[in-house]
């Protein structure tokens, strides 16, 4: 199923939270993953895509063994990760847009005029240069040109902070006695296991602006980034995973869900 201008029916928090609930109670396989302006980069690479674009990516994962050929292979396996999904988060300004492709080789003051006609921006993005501008662009364009399951399921994008608002998050950890978290907060396992008395598996990955962006440190971040996703990280059925990584994070989420456990995926944008 394509669907070049991002029709998605968006479900509600509540929805969204009921089938959450019941896959943790039937100890079922479920993925949420959420997707923003990085992904929407990262979907358009090709061999014509442009220096800003390579360097905004490697901002992301690391100043050594970023290549174009990395990068492409780093797009085909989020498309597997965002086709296995069952849940999608979206942007909500890129819902019923259309916005033709052409665009994309105007100029750049004649691009962002017809970006901010065209999308449903919050007043927040209604200043956003070009850079950005062209990443939620290509999010709307690429995501619309996948082949998705007819029964693909949507959600907003910022599901994550009406979920916390609405309290069933928290209720859904009060029940659980252990969780995985894959993050680069150091703080936060102690923090969930002191608020909700659960012990935590932590996997611990690289942080962009700490270690990645950090101009005297040049590890191999992809390197770490990739040994995640040879782990064995479920411990038993029904086990619970919060996921964070960025770019990675939609990986680690098919990644946990093909173990075929009772999982829940919330991978930040």
């Amino acid at each position: 199923m394509k669907n070049p201008v991002c029709g998605f029916k968006l479900q509600s928090v509540r929805e969204i939270s009921r089938a959450i609930s019941g896959k943790v109670e039937r100890h079922e396989p479920f993925s949420l993953v959420r997707l923003g302006d990085g992904e929407g980069l990262l979907l358009s690479i090709s061999d014509q895509s442009t220096l800003a674009d390579l360097k905004y990516l490697e901002a992301h994962l690391g100043n050594k063994g970023v290549t174009l050929a990395g990068l492409l292979s780093l797009k085909y396996r989020l498309i597997e990760a965002i086709q296995d999904a069952d849940v999608i988060g979206v942007r909500d300004d890129i819902i019923d847009v259309t916005f033709n492709p052409d665009n994309f080789s105007l100029p750049h003051a004649d691009f962002l005029d017809h970006f901010r006609r065209s999308f449903k921006l919050r007043e927040v993005e209604k200043s956003l240069g070009y850079h950005g501008s062209r990443r939620i662009a290509f999010l709307h364009n690429r995501l619309g040109d996948l082949e998705l399951a007819k029964d693909s399921r949507f959600c907003s994008a910022w599901f994550h902070y009406e979920f916390h608002i609405s309290g069933e998050f928290f209720k859904i950890l009060q029940r659980q006695e252990r969780i995985g978290l894959i993050s680069c907060r150091h703080r936060l396992p102690g923090l969930l296991e002191g608020l909700f008395d659960i012990s935590v598996r932590f996997t611990d990955i690289p942080d962009m602006y700490r270690d990645i962006l950090a101009p005297d440190k040049v590890p191999d971040y992809i390197g770490q980034l990739e040994s995640v996703l040879r782990k064995q990280l479920v411990e038993f059925p029904g086990m619970l995973y919060l996921v964070g990584g960025g770019l990675y994070g939609k990986l680690y989420c098919q990644l946990i869900r093909s173990q075929g456990l009772s999982l829940i995926h919330i991978s930040e944008p």
